[in-house]
């Protein structure tokens, strides 16, 4: 289905990257040119002179590893002039507004918009709604959450599936419910170690120029906390901790909003947000905390109090918080109401690489954060 464009702007292009190819230039110094052939047939090449160009490559070159459609902006002569990089998830929940509609998607926070006057309103619209009946995924391209193109593929575009684990069923209900329901003394840590912690977890973060295939994109505050929530949870676990998951959201579903510096917007806004707890006792045992590990919104390990203080409502109205703890093992992909089932250890690392190449594509546009903020 054709996206949104305009006669000067060439062609857009929602689709997966069927190859890429390296081509080396005269001199040897330069860096190889990269050609994208597209399952449309379409090929594509990127402009040398323009400064995003390094990061464009790794974005390709990303999405191409993860086989996850790009959403391209040609020039008449095949050059990339633009990327957005799309989000692929069953439709959760659309609501009617004036100028637009707005679409929630599984597995991200971001809420995204579609005019009412695009010129394929009706088409999306109406595409839209089928797949929150059928729960069939759809590919959405979007420009800072405006969408700008929808595609209704045959195939589910999902990871695949994790294997089957060879656990009882009754011995994962045990480890979820002692690890949500201990005695809050039990896995706490000194206030010296959870500060260890927390630096631990920062030295992970994404460089916005060149992340590494495990960091954790820290700088995009705007989507994917559930990733980024469980990707702390692993390190922990890793160095014997013991962490819970506390998620928040207002009681009637409005949006929250937060102020941050990592986003050229200097305000995030999404209908919910997660992070890791862990229990910090000091200087004595009886004496203790859950302390919130964020590091794409704060600098130190925070009492929960403090930590939801961050966050507020982002439209007039009266409501009250609502908080659900979880235990480390799940991954979610949205807030844990009943009747919602955690995803693949495989979808999280899917999530965490396309929340990487959302950090390359913020600092193509906009450069790498912190941003100017008043």
């Amino acid at each position: 289905m054709p996206s949104e464009s305009n006669a000067s702007s060439g062609l857009d292009r929602l689709s997966q990257i069927r190859a890429l190819t390296m081509q080396r230039q005269g001199d040897p110094a330069e860096p190889h040119e990269l050609t994208v052939e597209l399952e449309t047939g379409d090929r594509a090449t990127l402009d040398g002179a323009d400064r995003r160009t390094p990061l464009y490559r790794q974005i390709l070159i990303l999405l191409q590893q993860v086989q996850h459609p790009v959403w391209l902006r040609l020039d008449g002569e095949g050059v990339i002039r633009s990327i957005r990089v799309p989000f692929v998830g069953k439709v959760l929940h659309l609501a009617d507004n004036v100028d637009s509609v707005l679409v929630l998607l599984e597995g991200s926070i971001l809420p995204y918009r579609l005019p009412r006057n695009s010129g394929h309103f009706d088409d999306w619209y109406g595409g839209l709604r089928r797949a929150t009946e059928t729960a069939n995924r759809v590919i959405v391209a979007h420009d800072d959450g405006r969408i700008i193109d929808v595609q209704f593929p045959k195939s589910s575009h999902a990871p695949p599936a994790d294997p089957p684990r060879l656990v009882p069923a009754w011995w994962t209900l045990m480890l979820r419910a002692t690890s949500i329901l201990r005695p809050p003394f039990f896995g706490c840590i000194s206030s010296q170690q959870a500060a260890q912690m927390f630096g631990a977890l920062t030295s992970l973060s994404c460089d916005p120029t060149a992340p590494s295939p495990t960091c954790i994109p820290f700088l995009l505050p705007k989507n994917l906390c559930n990733a980024r929530c469980h990707a702390m949870c692993l390190v922990m676990k890793a160095k014997g901790y013991h962490p819970r998951v506390i998620w928040i959201r207002q009681s009637d579903h409005t949006f929250i909003t937060a102020r941050t510096l990592n986003d050229p917007s200097c305000m995030v806004t999404f209908p919910y947000h997660t992070a890791p707890v862990v229990c910090v006792r000091d200087p004595y045992v009886w004496m203790w905390q859950d302390m919130v590990f964020d590091p794409a919104f704060t600098s130190r390990p925070t009492p929960v109090s403090v930590w939801m203080a961050i966050f507020s409502r982002a439209s007039p109205g009266v409501s009250k918080w609502e908080i659900v703890y979880t235990g480390q093992d799940d991954y979610y992909m949205q807030f844990p109401a009943s009747g919602v089932s955690p995803g693949t250890e495989s979808q999280f690392q899917f999530d965490l690489n396309i929340g990487q190449a959302e950090l390359l594509k913020q600092t193509a546009d906009s450069g790498p954060p912190p941003f100017n903020c008043p």
